[in-house]
Formats: C-alpha cells, sequence, structure tokens
C-alpha cells in the first residue's frame, strides 16, 4: 500500500476535523528571546503545589521534545514518526478511534489467545471483532486466513498482531508476519512489548516501505516502568500526525517524564540490561525445572519474560502458589489448565518452584 491508500483508511470525519491546539503549541515561539515568559494562557496555577514540585504547576506539550527525542533515539527513528502514549494500552484505544467509525461494518482483526485489550477497546469503540485463531498445537498464525479475512467483505480496518504473543509467549515467524503486512488491505498493527526479550526480528527497518505498518512498543516490561505509564507508537510521520488529532492534548505529565529520562539514561539502561539478560537465564533454568514436574504437561517455548505452562489441574496449583504468596495468572478460559508464569529474579522464581513442589537443588 501506499501512503495515499493508507490515509484513506482513516475516517472521514478524523481527516476534516481541525487537531485541537493546547496551549504549550500555541506558545511555542511566542515569547521573545533571551526573555523569561509568564504564562497567562492555560489559566494554570501561579505557584507550584509545594516547594520542590517543579513544573507540576504547568501542562506539558501534547509530545515533550525531550522525551520523544529519547525514544527516537532509542528506537533510531525520526520523533516524527513516533507518538507517546500512556502505556501501549492508549495506542490501542487511539488507532481504533481514528480509523474505525464506531456503530458501523469497520471492524478489526484479532488472532486469539491473543492480548484482551485490543477486542476490549473495540467494544468500547462500538468496533466488531472479527477472529482469526491461532492454530491451537503451535499457535503459529494463520496467514493466509487473516490475509483473506483482511481483503475480504469484513470491512477490516486493523489488523492487531502480538509477536512475541502474549499469553502464549511465542514469537510469530517473520515471513508470515512481513506476508499479512505487505498483502493485507488494512492498517497492520504489531504490539512489540516483549521484542526486547528475544533477538530474532526487528520490524522497524520494514517501516519506511511500509505506511501500513504501526509498531506498538512500552516502557513497562523490559525497561521496568510499568507504574510510569509509558508506551508509543511508530509508523509513517503522515499516520502520526492523524492519531496525535485523536490523542488528548495532555496525556504527559511532568513525573512521567522525569523518571522515564532518568531510566532512559545510558547507566540505567545498563542495569538494565543486565537484569534483562538475567530473565533470559531464567527462562531457560524454569522451562526445564517446570518440565520435571509429574503436574506440569507442558512449558511452552517463550521468548518474552513470562512461561505458558499447561498443568494437570490449573485450580490446585494456582491454589498451591496461593498459600505461598506467589500471584500467577491463571489463563484457562483462554487455553485449557494453563497458567501464565512472570519470570523473576532466582530467588523469586525459587519460591514458585518450591511451592509446587519442585527441587530447587535439581535445577
Amino acid at each position: 500500500m501506499d501512503i495515499k491508500d493508507v490515509l484513506n483508511l482513516v475516517r472521514g470525519d478524523v481527516r476534516a476535523m481541525k487537531a485541537y491546539s493546547s496551549a504549550r503549541s500555541l506558545t511555542d515561539g511566542q515569547a521573545q528571546a533571551g526573555v523569561s515568559p509568564v504564562f497567562f494562557d492555560a489559566n494554570e496555577s501561579p505557584v507550584e503545589p509545594f516547594p520542590g514540585g517543579t513544573g507540576l504547576n504547568r501542562y506539558e506539550s501534547q509530545q515533550p521534545s525531550e522525551v520523544l527525542n529519547q525514544l527516537a533515539a532509542l528506537y533510531k527513528v525520526d520523533p516524527q514518526n513516533i507518538m507517546m502514549t500512556r502505556g501501549s494500552d492508549e495506542a490501542i484505544d487511539i488507532i481504533i478511534r481514528t480509523f474505525c467509525q464506531p456503530g458501523t461494518q469497520d471492524a478489526i482483526l484479532n488472532t486469539p489467545p491473543t492480548f484482551g485489550m485490543y477486542a476490549q477497546y473495540a467494544a468500547v469503540n462500538a468496533t466488531p471483532v472479527h477472529s482469526v485463531s491461532l492454530d491451537p498445537y503451535s499457535f503459529a498464525l494463520k496467514k493466509d486466513d487473516i490475509i483473506a479475512a483482511a481483503n475480504g467483505q469484513n470491512h477490516i480496518k486493523v489488523v492487531f498482531l502480538c509477536s512475541p504473543n502474549n499469553p502464549t509467549g511465542t514469537l510469530i515467524n517473520q515471513k508470515d508476519l512481513i506476508d499479512v503486512i505487505q498483502k493485507s488491505k488494512a492498517i497492520v498493527v504489531v504490539d512489540e512489548a516483549y521484542i526486547e526479550f528475544c533477538d530474532e526480528q526487528k520490524l522497524l527497518s520494514l517501516l519506511p516501505f511500509n505506511p501500513q505498518l504501526i509498531l506498538l512498543r512500552t516502557m513497562s516490561k523490559a525497561r521496568a516502568l510499568a507504574g510510569a505509564r509509558l508506551g508509543c507508537a511508530i509508523g509513517h510521520k503522515d499516520v502520526m500526525t492523524f492519531l496525535r488529532k485523536v490523542l488528548p492534548p495532555y496525556p504527559m505529565t511532568r513525573p512521567v517524564m522525569d523518571v522515564a529520562l532518568r531510566a532512559l539514561s545510558p547507566e540505567h539502561q545498563t542495569q538494565l540490561e543486565n537484569i534483562r539478560k538475567i530473565i533470559i537465564e531464567e527462562r531457560e533454568r524454569m522451562t526445564l525445572a517446570l518440565n520435571g514436574s509429574l503436574d506440569v504437561e507442558r512449558v511452552w517455548p517463550s521468548a518474552t519474560n513470562f512461561l505458558l505452562v499447561e498443568v494437570k489441574d490449573a485450580a490446585k496449583m494456582m491454589e498451591k502458589a496461593a498459600a505461598a504468596g506467589v500471584v500467577l495468572r491463571d489463563m484457562s478460559a483462554q487455553i485449557p489448565r494453563a497458567i501464565r508464569v512472570t519470570l523473576g529474579l532466582p530467588d523469586q522464581n525459587n519460591r514458585l518452584l518450591d511451592a509446587w513442589g519442585i527441587s530447587v537443588q535439581s535445577t
């Protein structure tokens, strides 16, 4: 698809809508160089809420450049190709609202079992969901079925793919991903929330040649900022312009900006890289240990910071973990007898092994 075809997928009313002009966007360039400005343009408080609350009485711009530039450098793209959001969840909502007219036949496509927020935000936006399930024996993508659905009479505007996938932990075959991206007549969103935990797949290099592709990234997983709520969409600059039209004017807050800049510093990125390596090592150790248990039927291969574990009795295993103070996620509603186990540090992981009666020494 060329960029003209991609932009024609944007809702007509969004294309026609004028973007909201926030106070900070209008302020840029008003103050004379070298003169400290007095802000009388946004009905803010003239004083900070408490000593040390620097900047909290002022609105930030929609996409503050100091954080935006850091993310652009991290992902090696131009800042125009990024839209920062409150976690990548908000980007999912914004994408659906930009391309799908509520209450019409405009639909999204998802591939269950997968991240539930694609369908959740579609429901909130009165948008139908067309599902093409993953292969139940391998969790592989049924690429031909997805392409046929996206190009058929289902009115698919957006295809959501998650790779590595949550909750299965599996990495989608890159050739299959590229086929779906290049052969579908729809926006293709690839959610790469867990991509830092594997080294086999990088789609950023496809962006210049595929304006229909949008990647989602988050600071919540490998970057350890789940409590800060910072993510982004990455794509063609003209697509990002329309997404920003729909994005609220002040999604970024000063506290989030401060912790993001601190976490993205070289010192802390080195520390987080060391933790990432430990998690990957623990992924292999825990896979071997869990597969040795008579209560475990299968541990699925994972490219993430979690394991999908199929057990003989999910309720019993959940109870054993809870009794030891270990909190897990029962995925049996999506995948029979399956439990999702997030990977922690070795001592934390050993608590689960102990709760499930698996010898720590043997691992």
